[in-house]
């Protein structure tokens, strides 16, 4: 509902931006993390993380459906549903790699520690590339905008 509400005050495109670069600044934030970090700082940077996801969703749904004649709406119902499943494989992608790194890391002298930050900076890296590529996107839609 949030996102919802906030797309139709600030725009669509601009406020997944935001909320992609929220998902970013959580994940960075995670990076940090060791055996010191107490647990609320984790549970800080989760919520961030997921505010930034849940926030996206809504904004990007209403986006991708907008002045589609009613037979394509179902064909185009498909965007929302890549973004989820790239979410998804993000983080599959992000537990394999600390699965694989807690084994391999030790083997190879580093810390276990060092396999969580190794998952958080692909999550990082990967919400990172989403945030340009939003920002991009809502560049170019603003300039159309302005054009008009």
């Amino acid at each position: 509902p949030l996102g919802g509400v906030l797309a139709d005050r600030f725009g669509h495109v601009k406020v997944m931006a935001v909320s992609i670069a929220v998902l970013a600044a959580g994940s960075l934030m995670a990076l940090g993390f060791d055996e010191t970090t107490p647990i609320w700082m984790m549970a800080l940077c989760q919520s961030i993380r997921g505010a930034g996801i849940s926030t996206t969703i809504s904004p990007l749904v209403t986006w991708s459906m907008q002045g589609l004649p009613g037979p394509r709406i179902a064909l185009h119902a498909v965007v929302p549903q890549l973004k989820r499943q790239a979410d998804a494989v993000s983080s599959r992608g992000a537990t394999a790699l600390m699965v694989f790194c807690a084994e391999r890391l030790p083997q190879m002298g580093f810390s276990v520690l060092g396999s969580f930050q190794a998952a958080f900076g692909f999550s990082a890296a990967l919400a990172c590339i989403e945030a340009v590529l939003a920002f991009t996107l809502a560049f170019k839609v603003e300039r159309r905008h302005q054009d008009r």
